[in-house]
């Protein structure tokens, strides 16, 4: 599991970690339009460059896991998590995926 929480600067802290998100199969993001657009990026930017290494984005919510649909942008601030195989999540938790 790999947690940040840089207000903002999380592309580029994920843009330079290729050797630690490769041996990684979770990042617990903190997601928000606003704060990205200070550094000149968006949220698809973001999401890109996590789905380029192998990963799903989903939003938790009371167990529930539900997978951010493309162009979605977070317009409040949120974790989110990138998950490289969702079903070693459910295996270890009582989470499950909504459809």
């Amino acid at each position: 599991l790999l947690k940040i929480d840089v207000e903002g600067y999380e592309k580029f802290v994920l843009g330079g970690a290729a050797d630690c998100l490769a041996k990684t199969s979770c990042v617990y993001f903190e997601s928000f339009e606003p704060h990205f657009l200070k550094y000149g990026y968006r949220c698809a930017d973001l999401f890109g460059l996590l789905v380029g290494r192998g990963f799903s984005i989903y939003r938790a919510s009371n167990g529930v896991l539900r997978r951010v649909p493309a162009g979605y942008v977070s317009r409040e601030c949120e974790n989110l998590l990138a998950l490289r195989r969702p079903e070693d999540l459910l295996e270890r938790t009582a989470w499950r995926i909504e459809p």
